[in-house]
């Protein structure tokens, strides 16, 4: 969009894709200018017009443009865009023929497989009941298989630190045990000693 305001000058946001970008220098009204009249736009009226899908990819070249050419006059790389426009329809055709086919394809499977009897006498099923979709489950199986991967990887963390706490503590228990004894036979010593 573009839009005039007083206090500083001309503004233009361009939306390229997710990203927007001020364009408040002074320099570059001129190369807007004349980028929108390159495609057809009237720039002599009050306000601009709504940026179209069409004009979106020029505006990346924008910030390019000098802001004061030597030679007086503005570039504004239209003609960048014909390879970008002849891309985005060819994507749009290869997905238009993808759509087909996958459409086709479906088709030909359904004209393949075998009737089936609905009957509930014959089947035993409810024909009210709708089927599930299978890769909705097979979705929901490797979430679950995710869960208990590391739910078991959390309980084998859990054991070993537990381990590690009751060698810690029967290491605690020898060397205090061994130091009381120590003390024990150095006091027996001295006793000995004195007698």
């Amino acid at each position: 969009m573009y839009s005039s305001n007083n206090s500083r000058g001309l503004v233009g946001v361009c939306i390229i894709g997710r990203y927007q970008r001020d364009l408040r220098l002074s320099g570059l009204r001129l190369a807007w200018h004349q980028l929108l009249a390159a495609h057809g736009f009237d720039t002599a009226q009050e306000g601009f017009p709504q940026i179209s899908r069409r004009v979106r990819n020029p505006l990346c070249n924008i910030a390019r443009v000098p802001a004061e050419p030597t030679d007086g006059s503005y570039q504004t790389n239209s003609g960048d865009n014909d390879g970008i426009e002849e891309e985005e329809e060819e994507e749009e055709e290869e997905e238009k023929e993808e759509e087909e086919e996958e459409e086709e394809e479906e088709e030909e499977e359904e004209e393949t497989r075998p009737e089936i009897c609905n009957d509930p006498l014959v089947t035993g099923l409810n024909p009210m009941k709708k089927k599930k979709k299978k890769k909705k489950k097979k979705k929901k199986k490797k979430k679950k298989k995710k869960k208990k991967k590391k739910k078991k990887k959390k309980k084998k963390k859990k054991k070993k630190k537990k381990k590690k706490k009751k060698k810690k503590k029967k290491k605690k228990e020898e060397e205090e045990e061994e130091e009381e004894e120590e003390e024990n036979k150095e006091v027996k010593e001295e006793e000995e000693k004195k007698k």
